[in-house]
This record gives structure tokens, C-alpha cells and sequence, in this order.
């Protein structure tokens, strides 16, 4: 997946000057109806999370920081959507290098009240792939050469490298976070007795190639972490009118957010929605509502979005899928220390010389040993392999991993110490076909049309050096029944498990940065990768 940069060129006039801009959006001279036009904007995709498990999708429009007088990171409502719209948006949006002009421009209204709204209702909509609608976008040049790079096509390289992080601790005028600043840099970063965090999880999945590390101290900002007062109410203001606030505050006081890859925002309890967490995807923003910024399968969900994860569904419960982070978060923050399924693991591209790829109908039959990441150190042989591709002409693909259950995910709450079956396209988001034991198979009846069941079968496990999986596949007569054979897989449950770990990692200093970890993606990252 490429990087994603859609841009809407706004034709219309500039906006107030900055002095007036904040005194509107703090209310302080009633211009609550105030229409102005923006130039520029960029379409920001965020995944909501509610308290019922509930999601929803929307989308937004985030102003060149030019246009709002060199403002970073301000984000408005869009209205006037239309289904196919939205389509074509989500599409764009997972392609990458997507650049919308709104034929005539649409204004903006700031009523301060969570109203800022983009309206493209009976706009003419232009997409064009190949290049900005205006040259002088200095915040998307500042995304592009910040953002995650996506290749053009879906071959998909390793995300690895440094990322800095900046946690923005939200005050308002009548509520404020439930945990200090001191408490938050340790959930985040790690320290003290805080051993399952944000930074030191995401080392140890991706084997070290990948740290998110504390953006530097200045003046305003100590251990990652910046404190942010507003002067509004939680209380009878939606989210995104807090998190305007806050980065219009941070702007005035002098934190330019554009530097940093990721700034989470930790906001005070009290605004209205029933909204645990969401995060732009992909992109540099991630937001959490009071405690929640403190848990790390959380924080681990949200960033993930930020990396271009999708969701990790189960059937049709989109969360469904608790074998890693992108399915249900967790209130606790020292763990579940879980990782990421077999399809997430194969899209962050950490383990190419442990991925294989398969093609039943033109191979046949597969047979071979699966390992978790938590043994990929102790599997030096070839016929060890981490993700297993099973290819698929409707590229929705199938993937298969041993959800080895120890050390740094020891707290996989579904299929512990079995195989894990995720279909998935390219970039999408996973489902969790089947989790297999000892002895269990899944069946896919006339597998691509050619008139054969696909038959995945786990023959045995071995803990040893390393432990791993014995699975083998075949391409044999489809039954006259036609039905699938799956292993029963359980009702997920909340509480994570909590084996003792059997092997460890070795962490560089939550102030450092290991010296052997790679800034870019690696060269032999194999070309059947997507």
C-alpha cells in the first residue's frame, strides 16, 4: 500500500487572520457562525472504538497548516459524503497517491461546538493519482517525508526503523486525565517496573526493527510527553473540538507537531460519545479517551492504524479476532503481551527470509514446519517458516502462523499454541477462518474452482528448539457433500493468559535506540510479498 495523501483543493478565499482564528475557535467573540472556505485540505480516514464495541469509520478533512496560518494538524467533520463516494475514498485511500479536487470549493463552519464541517454536498469530485492539487501544500510535503512509505504496488515492504513519538496530555478548564505525566511517559515508553509498554512490545514482535522512541526533551516537553491546557469544558464538547484545541494550544505555546511521526493525544474524560480510542489510518495521529491512553494493547491498536493495519475481525464481529492487538483492546496496562496474527505479521513485512508463498493449484501440496516470532531466533534451518501464503486469485489470501503462546505473547487470548488460518486481501482487513490443534483441518471445498477441496491440516506440535508446528496441505477430491470441515474455534473470552514467559529479548535503554536496528526496509524483502 502506498502512502496515502488525498488531497481536496477548496477554491475560495483565505481565512481570518490567526490572532481572530483563535479567538473564534476559543469563543471568546461570538463568531459562532462564521463560514470561511479552505483551499487545501487532506482526507484523514479514522477507526473509531466505542465502550459497547461498537466502530465506525469517518472521514476527514485536515486544512493545510498554510491555510490556517501555519496551524498543524487541525481536522474537520465532512458532510455530504455519498456512499459511492465513500467508496472510492476507502479504495483511494488503501491505493495511496490519490489527489481529489472539489470542483468550486466547499466552505467550512466553526460554531466551536463540534460543528466544523466540510460540506461537498453536490460538489463535482476530482480524482487525479498523479499529482498535489497545489504545489504549495507544506503540510502534505511535511506528512509525505514523515509517513510511512508504501511501495506502488502489492508487494509490501518490511516497516521497520525509528519513529518519534509525542504524547500530548490534555487539561481542560473542568476535567483532566486520570494519570500524571510521569505515569503516562512510563506506559508508553517504558521504565521503572512498567515491563509491557508500547515501545518495548513493538521491539520485541518485530525483533527489534521496529521503535517507537520518546520525542526529545525541550522546554515544553519531558520524557515524551507535553502537557496541553485548554481553555474549554470536556463537558458538552465532542472529541474532535478538543483535540482543535489542543493543537491550536500546542501551536501557540510553540510545539510544532509536524516533526514528530506520531503524536497521541490523551484526552480528559468527560466529552460526549462513548468513544474509547481512534486514529487516523494511516497516518500520525492516534487519540485516547482518559485511562486508555495507559493501556497498552490500545496504544499497540491505535499505532497499528497509524502503520496501515486494518482490523482483525472474527466472522462478523470486526474485533473478533483476539489472537493479537488489532482485535480487542484491553484495560489493562501491564499487558495482555500479545503481537499481531498471521496476516497482520506478513503485511509488516519484518520476517521475509521466514515467509513463504504457496499456490495450490499450480504446486499441489505443501508440507512444512510453522514457528511463532517468539522462536525465530532458535530457527536457523530453511524448513522453518513464520507466515505461510496461501494464494488466491481474488486476492483474498490465506495465511498461516503458530501462535506460539510465550515469552512476548504469552497473553494471546484465542489460539494459543495453535495454527492460525486469517484470510485477507492485500492491505485489508483479516478474519479468522479457523485456529487448528493437533489432529484438527480446515476444508475449503472446490478451492479456486478447480473442482478439489483445499485441506489444511495440523498433524503435530513439538516444544523444543524451537517449537513449532507440523502442518501439511493438500489439493485432493472435492466430497459430493461440499461442506467445510473446520476446527471449532472458542468463545472468545477477556482475560488474558499469563504463562510465564520462557524466553527474553534484550532491550536497548528506553532512552536509547539499538544500534543494529535497520532505517529502512530490508533489500531481500521477497517479491511475492503484498
Amino acid at each position: 500500500m502506498k502512502l496515502s495523501k488525498l488531497i481536496i483543493s477548496l477554491l475560495g478565499s483565505p481565512l481570518l487572520s490567526q490572532a481572530k482564528l483563535f479567538r473564534n475557535l476559543h469563543g471568546h467573540d461570538g463568531a459562532a457562525k462564521n463560514l470561511r472556505t479552505i483551499k487545501h485540505c487532506m482526507i484523514e480516514r479514522i477507526e473509531y472504538k466505542y465502550e459497547n464495541k461498537a466502530h465506525e469509520t469517518k472521514f476527514r478533512c485536515i486544512p493545510d497548516s498554510q491555510d490556517v496560518n501555519d496551524v498543524y494538524g487541525l481536522s474537520f467533520g465532512m458532510k455530504g459524503l455519498s456512499p459511492d463516494l465513500l467508496d472510492v475514498l476507502n479504495s483511494e485511500i488503501d491505493e495511496g497517491d490519490t489527489f481529489i479536487e472539489i470542483i468550486g470549493g466547499a466552505p467550512v463552519k466553526f460554531n466551536h461546538l463540534g460543528g466544523e464541517v466540510v460540506d461537498v454536498s453536490g460538489r463535482t469530485i476530482k480524482i487525479d493519482k498523479n499529482k498535489m492539487s497545489d504545489n504549495k501544500a507544506g503540510l502534505h510535503r511535511n506528512l509525505a517525508d514523515s509517513m510511512l512509505q508504501f511501495p506502488s504496488t502489492h508487494r509490501k515492504l518490511a516497516i521497520t526503523g525509528l519513529r518519534t513519538v509525542l504524547v500530548l496530555r490534555v487539561t481542560t478548564l473542568d476535567s483532566s486525565v486520570a494519570i500524571n505525566a510521569t505515569t503516562i511517559s512510563r506506559r508508553v515508553f517504558g521504565g521503572f517496573d512498567d515491563n509491557v509498554n508500547l515501545r518495548d512490545q513493538f521491539l520485541k514482535c518485530s525483533h527489534g526493527q521496529l521503535s517507537f522512541e520518546m520525542a526529545p526533551d525541550t522546554a515544553l516537553i519531558s520524557n515524551g510527553v507535553a502537557e496541553v491546557k485548554i481553555s474549554i469544558d470536556a463537558s458538552g464538547n465532542d472529541d474532535t473540538t478538543v483535540v482543535n484545541e489542543a493543537t491550536i494550544t500546542a501551536s501557540s505555546i510553540g510545539l510544532n507537531l509536524a516533526v514528530y511521526d506520531h503524536v497521541m493525544y490523551c484526552l480528559p474524560p468527560g466529552t460526549s460519545g462513548g468513544w474509547i480510542a481512534y486514529a487516523s489510518m494511516p497516518g500520525r495521529k492516534s487519540v485516547y479517551n482518559d485511562n486508555w491512553c495507559s493501556y497498552v494493547s490500545v496504544q499497540m491498536h491505535e499505532i497499528g492504524h497509524n502503520l496501515g493495519l486494518h482490523h482483525s475481525s472474527h466472522g462478523s464481529i470486526e474485533y473478533g479476532d483476539q489472537s493479537g492487538v488489532m482485535g480487542f483492546g484491553y484495560g489493562q496496562h501491564e499487558g495482555p503481551s500479545m503481537c499481531f496474527n498471521a496476516a497482520k505479521t506478513w503485511q509488516l513485512g519484518w520476517f521475509p527470509n521466514k515467509y513463504n508463498t504457496y499456490n495450490p493449484v499450480e504446486i499441489g501440496s505443501w508440507k512444512g514446519k510453522l514457528i511463532g516470532p517468539t522462536d525465530l531466533l532458535e530457527a536457523e534451518g530453511s524448513e522453518y517458516t513464520v507466515v505461510l501464503k496461501i494464494e488466491r486469485k481474488s486476492e483474498i489470501n490465506l495465511f498461516l502462523m503458530y501462535n506460539r503462546q510465550e515469552d512476548f505473547n504469552s497473553g494471546t487470548t484465542e489460539g494459543g499454541n495453535k495454527v492460525l488460518v486469517n484470510s485477507q486481501s492485500y492491505n485489508g482487513m483479516s478474519d479468522l477462518e479457523a485456529t487448528l490443534g493437533p489432529g484438527d483441518e480446515i476444508v475449503f471445498p472446490d478451492f479456486e474452482g478447480s473442482g478439489k477441496d483445499l485441506i489444511i491440516q495440523v498433524r503435530q506440535t513439538f516444544d523444543g528448539t524451537p517449537d513449532y508446528a507440523n502442518v501439511a496441505i493438500s489439493l485432493g477430491q472435492m466430497p459430493s457433500s461440499g461442506t467445510p470441515t473446520k476446527a471449532p474455534i472458542p468463545v472468545p473470552t477477556n482475560s488474558p493468559i499469563t504463562s510465564s514467559p520462557t524466553r527474553t529479548l534484550t532491550l536497548p535503554p528506553s532512552n536509547g535506540f539499538p544500534t543494529t536496528l535497520p532505517t529502512s526496509a530490508p533489500v531481500n524483502t521477497p517479491t511475492t510479498l503484498s
